[in-house]
């Protein structure tokens, strides 16, 4: 679990690194944000830095990313068993599975707060050192951990009533395979934009104290 959660985080921060730094930097302005300034933003920050710079702060995420995923996979898997056998049910309520999810991401958030501050610091034009000298590198981890929290539950708590949802629809006895990479991909797609929905104004508050002086 942790090794396949450790891949499967830094694989998907990778991929979406790009649009999490044009994300940021709207989070820490008043700019409001749409769908054209973000291309914008985008093509001045690939004219001015370069094409990778779209990845700038990402040897961090990376390095946050991997402890992180494996420690909320990890956890959040114990906790699934641990509430299993105090009720005798392999198939755990709504509440429980989001208590699991949220034990999982406070977990992992807890350990590796301090990251995801310089990641930010980076990403959005800073260097280690300065990043590092800046101190405060638990700033805004209430926020965050108010955050955390709910968005771990519910995104934990969607894929896997979506996943019972599949199992009943197209049973594992006639279909051992599972979901194909499209559908996992849609299921933990739904299940991240609504953990993001509950608790983004959370995510701009945190960002905006990691970057504050």
């Amino acid at each position: 679990t942790l090794v396949c959660g450790a891949l499967a985080g830094v694989a998907a921060k990778t991929v979406i690194a790009p649009m999490e730094r044009i994300k940021m930097s709207f989070q820490v302005s008043s700019e409001r944000f749409t769908l054209k300034a973000a291309l914008l933003r985008g093509k001045t920050t690939i004219e001015k830095e370069g094409f990778f710079s779209l990845w700038k702060g990402h040897s961090t995420t990376v390095l946050r990313v991997a402890p992180y995923a494996a420690l909320s996979y990890t956890f959040h898997d114990l906790a699934e068993v641990f509430f299993q056998r105090i009720t005798n049910e392999e198939r755990l309520p709504p509440a429980l599975k989001f208590a699991a999810g949220s034990i999982g991401g406070l977990v992992g958030t807890l350990f590796t707060y301090p990251l995801d501050v310089l990641r930010v610091r980076i990403a959005l034009g800073g260097s280690w050192k300065s990043s590092v000298a800046q101190g405060g590198l638990f700033q805004g981890l209430m926020p965050t951990l108010l955050g955390i929290g709910p968005y771990a539950g519910t995104a934990w708590l969607v894929k896997q009533t979506l996943l019972e949802f599949y199992h009943v629809r197209w049973p594992t006895s006639k279909y051992p395979q599972g979901p194909s990479i499209p559908e996992s991909l849609g299921i933990n797609a739904i299940a991240g934009l609504m953990g993001q929905f509950v608790t983004y104004p959370l995510d701009i508050l945190r960002r905006r104290m990691q970057i504050a002086r």
